[in-house]
């Protein structure tokens, strides 16, 4: 999605939600709700989007997916954000970073924790706050070797 094939991305989207479903595979079918989640994020449809990234959030969290907390939560976060409900963006992603997995993982899905919380301070008006998590985003995605995601810290810094 973040390389502007939609088309594709639904395509592989459909797929992926048929095959988790026809198999009952739990890792599976997190990961494609969350891509399902996402696209509707990307393009507009949060209200959409925000159905499938609670549900995919909550089967993280039960299924103890903890590599796919720091996605999982941030998606729902920016969803929840983009609808002004701020204080349930707030208590997800304290309770994440509370349970700290995201100091374990260490891929491109852990940048959007670090982005939904400057995005979160923005959207409260704490400017510090907001440039503390953009510069600990940028960090994440330099020490990751991620490029595609540096250039979008760089953007909240």
């Amino acid at each position: 999605m973040d390389l502007g094939d939609l088309a594709r991305a639904r395509v592989w989207i459909a797929e992926a939600l048929r095959l988790s479903r026809r198999y009952s595979h739990n890792y599976s079918h997190l990961l494609a709700d969350l891509a399902h989640g996402y696209l509707y994020y990307r393009t507009g449809r949060i209200e959409r989007a925000l159905g499938i990234l609670r549900k995919a959030y909550a089967d993280c969290l039960r299924q103890r997916f903890h590599g796919f907390e720091p996605a999982s939560a941030s998606w729902l976060a920016l969803c929840l954000i983009e609808q002004g409900l701020l204080d349930e963006a707030a208590v997800i992603l304290g309770e994440t970073v509370q349970r700290g997995n995201y100091r374990h993982v260490r891929t491109a899905a852990t940048y959007y924790l670090h982005e939904a919380r400057a995005r979160l301070a923005m959207a409260r008006g704490d400017a510090a706050e907001a440039t503390a998590r953009a510069e600990e985003a940028l960090a994440h995605c330099r020490d990751c070797g991620e490029e595609m995601h540096e250039l979008h810290a760089l953007v909240l810094c």
